[in-house]
């Protein structure tokens, strides 16, 4: 095995390791919260009233949520299985990165959501969040089109084809959730005031402590996998991620 080959061997081993991690932490915290997400579900069964606000952020949460679920499994499933599975790489890659696209697109839209509603619907802010989120959707697509996978027989995985090419969606993504945080804190500053009572500084520092809790999240999920595909890293596997899901609050 040339030096090389050992050197791609031991990333491959190191990738796996860390999609396994995030993996595993996704599975832990989706058993952990199944009762959340099934009250959710059935909350409108039990005579509750919604409005048509409350159902589309439920509904972009659930789909969140499970479009995540979904690409955890297919991944975990070309991990273990490809080289004796009846799926092929390029059909577990659609799957993969399909709803992984979905996923991250609702997970930008949730906490757009909670920008919109604290800047009281503000028509200029709406429409530049309704436009970079359309745009951010509009490259992920790109970069599913253009992206492939093929079976690695030497370490036995599905890889990628010009990772390059993913750069300006991790651009993108980033790029998103920055402006869609910012206004979200620049909306609750200017909401911060006193004498708006106690429950409303409550949901405000709910707001806070979920937005920041976002920006961490991101910024760890994000900036490195940037920072690898700027560097051009020959690393042909798909980047380890996870999509966040801010915890729905009808």
């Amino acid at each position: 095995m040339s030096r090389s080959t050992a050197m791609e061997s031991r990333e491959y081993v190191n990738f796996e390791i860390i999609s396994l991690l995030f993996d595993g932490m996704y599975l832990l915290e989706m058993i952990s919260f199944m009762n959340f997400d099934w009250a959710l579900l059935t909350r409108n069964k039990h005579g509750g009233r919604t409005s048509l606000l409350g159902k589309s952020v439920k509904a972009t949460y659930l789909l969140c949520r499970y479009c995540s679920l979904i690409s955890c499994v297919a991944e975990l499933y070309s991990f273990f299985n490809v080289s004796r599975g009846s799926l092929s790489c390029e059909v577990l890659f659609r799957i993969v990165t399909g709803t992984a696209i979905l996923a991250a697109t609702f997970s930008s839209a949730l906490i757009a959501i909670r920008a919109v509603v604290v800047w009281v619907y503000d028509v200029r802010l709406t429409s530049l969040i309704v436009l970079v989120l359309l745009a951010v959707l509009a490259i992920n697509i790109r970069t599913y089109v253009i992206l492939s996978s093929s079976y690695d027989p030497i370490n036995m995985l599905c890889a990628l084809d010009h990772m390059h090419v993913n750069l300006p969606n991790v651009i993108a993504l980033l790029s998103c959730d920055s402006i869609i945080l910012a206004a979200l804190f620049a909306g609750l500053y200017r909401w911060h005031e006193p004498g708006y009572g106690e429950g409303s500084f409550s949901l405000w520092s709910l707001l806070w402590r979920q937005g920041v809790l976002y920006l961490a999240l991101a910024s760890t999920l994000e900036i490195p996998a940037l920072v690898f595909l700027a560097l051009n890293r020959d690393c042909k596997s798909t980047t380890p991620s996870r999509d966040i899901c801010p915890t729905y609050a009808p």
